[in-house]
């Protein structure tokens, strides 16, 4: 039984050393507190949220006009983001010249008529240029979020702080928030 109390003891001993940051003494009250580290829980409701190619702030879609306003106060966020604006804006041509490239002779061929499928080829080469052009515009998009979402997390988050104090009427914890 005695081995079994000193082990406790022992152990307990250990936790509160190992586990604490700081004794400070409060001469007065004569008591000792032990610090132990602060705990951070971030909120994430007020997030943008990203799913694939949708992004949504509080089950609102979003667009880029409508990212890049809640983003004006973040400047790494912004400058993400008109990263992937342009990007995406040049993307999107490509895409389409490369689409239409493809689509007149395929029309053409059902049409009946002879097809021009040079210009088909040009097409998927300008499809194929634009692949990494958007992945580079998503990329960007997305790091802009993570961006976004750091600042707002960091600047609604709520700390407290437990702590272990002992007195001449015993142990006790403190929780303060």
């Amino acid at each position: 039984m005695f081995k079994n109390s000193l082990i406790l003891f022992i152990s307990l001993f250990l936790c509160m050393s190992v586990y604490s940051q700081e004794v400070i003494e409060n001469k007065q009250h004569k008591s000792t507190i032990i610090a132990t580290q602060s705990q951070v829980t971030p909120m994430v409701k007020d997030t943008i949220q990203y799913s694939g190619n949708n992004y949504s702030f509080r089950n609102e879609v979003l667009t880029l006009n409508k990212m890049e306003g809640m983003m004006q106060n973040n400047t790494v966020a912004t400058e993400y983001l008109k990263s992937a604006k342009g990007s995406s804006g040049f993307a999107n041509v490509l895409a389409y010249a490369g689409g239409f490239l493809i689509g007149y002779p395929l029309g053409t061929a059902i049409g009946g008529g002879k097809p021009n499928w040079t210009l088909a080829a040009i097409g998927c080469g300008l499809i194929v240029i634009d692949l990494p052009i958007i992945s580079s515009a998503n990329k960007n998009l997305k790091k802009a979020v993570k961006a976004y979402n750091l600042v707002e997390t960091l600047s609604r988050v709520e700390k407290y702080e437990l702590k272990l104090g002992m007195n001449q009427n015993g142990m006790g914890l403190a929780l303060r928030f």
